[in-house]
Formats: structure tokens, C-alpha cells, sequence
């Protein structure tokens, strides 16, 4: 049982982390103008799905994983078949944004997931950490060996304590 609730948090704590990488490409991307046509966490067939506006948001039957659909994602396979012959790029695509729009929107999910891991540490770090460790205590090599070492001569023991 402990297993199975390890495994769920786990698949729990990388859907977090899934959704704020691809929470970052979704924000970057509006931010420049490419239109997003779904905004998944998991994969495979969706469990649940909304449409607003012209975003679809969807839930995945498998949690870890995730995606985010830009308009004009598939551009750049046809655009390089095709030798740049009579490709044009549609206002509001990934294919016919700006290179530094696109970079950006390439750039914020790791980024965010960056920001994030600032974040979580920061307050992990901010609330303190309590690390309980055995205390510190000397063996002397004399208990081991039977032989004297300068050590006994200046009064160790083993057993004492290290403040």
C-alpha cells in the first residue's frame, strides 16, 4: 500500500510540474500573439475536455505528461518537404511568428519551471528544515587496534561527545 501512495504523489508532483511548464509555453504564447488551440495535462485520450473561447483544455487519462497545441505547430515539417515552395504562414501560427516570439514561447516552459523551483525552495527554505542526525561521538582507533596513539595519551575516549 505504501508503494501505490508513493507512486500516486509522485505522478501527483510531476503533473505539477508538467502543468507549469506547459502553463509557461500557453502564457508566452498568448503573450506573442501565437494562438493556442489546446492545453493538455496527460496524455492519451481525454478524460475531460472544455472549450473556451477557442482554447481546448483537456485532462488526459494517463497524469504525467502533457502538452501545449499551437496553431501552425506542423507548419515547419510542411515548410521543409516542401523546399519553402508556396508556404505562406497564417497571421496568429508558430510558423509566422517573430523568431525572437517564437524563442520566447520555446524558452518559458523551462523557464517557469525554473521560477518555480525558486519558488517551492524559497519556501521550503523559509519555513526551516529540522534534521534530526545521530549525535557526534568519537571511536578511537586504540578500541580497534589495541595499540596507543596520541590520542589516549591527551585524555580522548571513545564515546565523547563532539560540540
Amino acid at each position: 500500500m505504501d508503494t501505490i501512495v508513493r507512486v500516486a504523489l509522485g505522478l501527483f508532483g510531476l503533473g505539477i510540474v508538467v502543468f507549469v511548464h506547459e502553463l509557461g509555453h500557453f502564457i508566452a504564447a498568448r503573450l506573442s500573439g501565437i494562438d493556442v488551440e489546446a492545453f493538455s495535462i496527460g496524455w492519451g485520450k481525454p478524460i475531460l475536455k472544455k472549450k473556451i473561447k477557442t482554447v481546448e483544455y483537456r485532462l488526459g487519462f494517463f497524469p504525467a505528461g502533457g502538452y501545449c497545441k499551437m496553431r501552425g505547430d506542423g507548419d515547419y515539417e510542411e515548410f521543409w518537404k516542401n523546399k519553402n515552395n508556396g508556404i505562406e504562414p497564417s497571421p496568429g501560427t508558430m510558423f509566422a511568428a517573430n523568431p525572437w516570439k517564437r524563442i520566447f514561447t520555446v524558452f518559458s516552459g523551462p523557464l517557469f519551471n525554473f521560477l518555480f523551483a525558486i519558488v517551492v525552495l524559497s519556501v521550503i527554505l523559509g519555513r526551516g528544515i529540522e534534521i534530526q542526525t545521530l549525535e557526534n561521538t568519537i571511536v578511537l582507533l586504540s578500541d580497534i587496534d589495541g595499540q596507543s596513539y596520541p590520542s589516549d595519551q591527551g585524555g580522548l575516549e571513545s564515546g565523547d561527545r563532539i560540540i
